[in-house]
């Protein structure tokens, strides 16, 4: 999608469509494994996930493997369209890019926290930069935990297991 817009992913037999559950989050069917055969090889309970950024190849693989997982993911491609689809997706995670074109992720995160129906969730800076690998603004550091692109996923299964950890 190159609107800007939300994209909501579900598993189906082979590959993800483009629907939904009630809720508006990617969420594997009751019973099913993911396209490939195989569960899920991350250790931990399930987040629901929103993930923000304007790589679109990124973010989709990103949404899958975690959706793979069993997590509930949604996916918004600007600041924008993360602003208006965390609130009544109240996730527990954010995932997001610190580099959007429309606003950069230290807004995006200051918006998203002022919301009190976001007070729970915990923030993850994503940033092609190593030097942002504890971003601060102000003096103020938004988020809880940082990544580097490009991604690795003994790095993802840390940092889920550590925020599982922390949610206890």
């Amino acid at each position: 999608m190159s609107d800007g817009g939300a994209t909501l992913l579900q598993p189906a037999d082979r590959g993800y469509t483009d629907t939904a559950d009630p809720d508006g989050a990617q969420v594997p069917p009751p019973g099913t494994d993911p396209p490939g055969g195989t569960t899920a090889t991350m250790d931990h309970a399930h987040f629901k996930i929103l993930l923000v950024d304007d790589n679109e190849a990124f973010i989709d693989g990103l949404a899958e493997l975690l959706t793979a997982d069993g997590h509930r993911v949604k996916v918004c491609y600007s600041g924008a369209a993360s602003l208006a689809a965390a609130p009544p997706f109240a996730p527990d995670l954010v995932f997001l890019d610190m580099g959007l074109p429309d606003m950069d992720g230290f807004e995006v995160a200051k918006r998203l926290r002022a919301d009190p129906s976001l007070s729970a969730a915990r923030f993850v800076s994503i940033s092609g930069c190593g030097d942002e690998l504890n971003p601060r603004r102000d003096g103020k550091s938004f988020f809880s935990h940082s990544l580097v692109k490009p991604l690795r996923i003994e790095e993802l299964e840390k940092l889920l297991a550590r925020l599982q950890t922390e949610r206890i």
